[in-house]
């Protein structure tokens, strides 16, 4: 009926239709937010050239929804089953913004589905022109070895357990461009929410967050950044399960570990059916970062898989692991490929002669 298909600013496309009859009449909007600023509104013309919104205050406008009466209904939380595992890799990236580093496929604000950014305390975030560097203006996902070029590396590159892209919080990269002033306007704060998570046959105290991370944490004396995950059961309450504090004088202090496994107790108490877990990168300024990936919540602990090294006969490399259940996996290089050393058992032996190689077990 109307459309405008192109690149602009804020402008308005405006067309005619005529009613025949009376009665309902559906319309559909689709608007598609190519890049920038994001403004967008639906209003109507009367002869005398009086915008009303649709839905807008006081019946101004035409109104797009109808009056019911009665008890609403109760609606069914939808929910991901566990275990729930997201690496991010099936994201479709697209091309920098900000960043001079170019690249096609590199970076995206899109989450996975079910999951939800809420970057209202990123100062000046949804103006270009105060948002700093757009790519890191609150939680993104990035290709990994994109972001650490695009940023100077400063470690970021040590974060090896990263698999393709990576979710991030960087506001050390996004302070490199101007912004809306962080003392006047608030600290930078994002953060980050899974789906709602069924907790249906899962016992008390049982589930687990597991997640790969790279951290690198600065203390200030007017901004302390600072990470916390919490996780709120049935739609309650938010319960804090994780805080990270970048001054060392805290109790709460976590020191830099750009490229660890972290595993999380939940708590979730008896009688939950559903949680959702929140990631936030708060209190910040031109501090580090904050990377995760690998994300996987189990309704069992997970436990860590023991390697043992020992030097046999003939100079051989003898390898044993008591977990039946785990793989003996061999790379050339420590970042991977990964694959599974066939036929392995415990205890294997390595020739001295076989050539460099790395080790690790997995299930």
């Amino acid at each position: 009926m109307g459309v405008f298909d192109g690149g602009r600013g804020a402008a308005d496309t405006e067309f005619q239709f005529a009613v025949p009859n009376p009665g309902v009449w559906f319309f559909r909007l689709l608007w598609y937010e190519g890049g920038g600023g994001a403004n967008v509104e639906w209003f109507t013309i009367d002869d005398n050239g009086t915008r009303a919104l649709v839905n807008g205050p006081n019946n101004t406008g035409f109104q797009a929804f109808r009056s019911r009466s009665g008890t609403e209904p109760d609606l069914p939380v939808l929910t991901v089953p566990l275990p729930f595992s997201e690496d991010f890799n099936g994201l479709a990236l697209g091309p920098n913004v900000d960043e001079a580093v170019a690249g096609d496929n590199v970076w995206t604000k899109t989450a996975p589905e079910g999951w939800m950014i809420d970057d209202s305390g990123v100062p000046g975030v949804g103006d270009p022109a105060t948002d700093g560097v757009t790519e890191w203006a609150g939680w993104s996902f990035a290709d990994a070895a994109w972001w650490a070029e695009a940023a100077g590396d400063q470690r970021r590159s040590e974060f090896t357990l990263a698999t393709g892209a990576v979710a991030v919080a960087d506001p050390d990269e996004w302070d490199d461009a101007p912004h809306a002033d962080s003392e006047a306007n608030g600290w930078y704060d994002t953060f980050l929410s899974t789906p709602a998570l069924s907790l249906a046959g899962v016992d008390a105290n049982s589930a687990v967050l597991q997640f790969d991370s790279s951290w690198r944490p600065e203390f200030d004396s007017n901004y302390h950044q600072t990470a916390g995950i919490t996780v709120s059961f049935d739609g309650g309450e938010p319960v804090q399960v994780m805080l990270w504090e970048s001054d060392s004088g805290s109790p709460n202090f976590k020191d830099a570990a750009v490229n660890e496994t972290v595993n999380i107790p939940l708590n979730n108490p008896a009688g939950a059916t559903s949680m959702v877990i929140d990631f936030g990168l708060f209190d910040a300024g031109n501090d580090w970062w904050w990377a995760i990936d690998n994300i996987l919540v189990s309704p069992a602990a997970i436990s860590a898989l023991e390697l043992a090294v020992d030097i046999g006969d003939n100079g051989q490399l003898i390898l044993t692991w008591s977990d039946g259940g785990a793989r003996l996996q061999s790379a050339a290089d420590v970042t991977g490929p990964w694959t599974d050393v066939a036929g392995a058992a415990s205890p294997n032996a390595i020739s001295p002669d076989q050539g460099r190689a790395f080790f690790r077990l997995a299930k």
